[in-house]
C-alpha cells in the first residue's frame, strides 16, 4: 500500500516469521482496510505490530488520526446503521466481516488516534 503522501510515515515491527493457516482473502481483507484507513486519517504516523504466538498471531495498527466517530463505531457494534447516517465506507464493516470469518476477534480504541487490535487464530489449530 503506498500512502500517496510522503508527510505520513509508516512504521513497523515485524517478527521473523508469523506462519498462520488461514484464508487468504479474509487476511488480506483485514489488513488492508485498517491500514488503508490508517493512512489516509493519519496526521503523521501509522504503526504496525505483529506478534506471532501459539495458535495464531496479534496484529496492531495505529495512527496518530482523529479518531474513528463515536456513530460509526456504535453502528459497528449494534450491527445496525440509522438510516441517513451512512458511515464514510465499507472499511469498518469489511475488517468486522473478516475477523469474523477468520474466526478471530479485534478491538478499536481512538485514545490518541486509532488503534485496530486484531487476534487471528491460527485455522490449523481449529481444526
Amino acid at each position: 500500500i503506498e500512502t500517496g503522501d510522503e508527510s505520513v510515515t509508516v512504521t513497523t515491527e515485524l517478527p521473523q516469521t508469523a506462519p498462520l493457516v488461514t484464508n487468504g482473502e479474509a487476511l488480506t481483507t483485514v489488513l488492508r482496510s485498517p491500514l488503508e484507513n490508517a493512512i489516509r486519517y493519519a496526521d503523521s504516523e501509522v504503526s504496525v505490530a505483529v506478534d506471532a504466538e501459539s495458535g495464531g498471531c496479534t496484529v496492531e495498527i495505529h495512527d496518530d488520526g482523529p479518531g474513528i466517530p463515536a456513530g460509526e463505531l456504535s453502528a459497528l457494534r449494534t450491527d445496525r446503521e440509522p438510516q441517513l447516517q451512512h458511515g464514510r465506507g465499507l472499511g469498518l464493516w469489511q475488517l468486522k466481516w473478516g475477523v469474523a470469518e477468520l474466526d478471530g476477534e479485534f478491538s478499536i480504541t481512538t485514545d490518541d488516534g486509532t488503534t485496530v487490535r486484531m487476534q487471528l487464530p491460527d485455522l490449523d489449530n481449529k481444526i
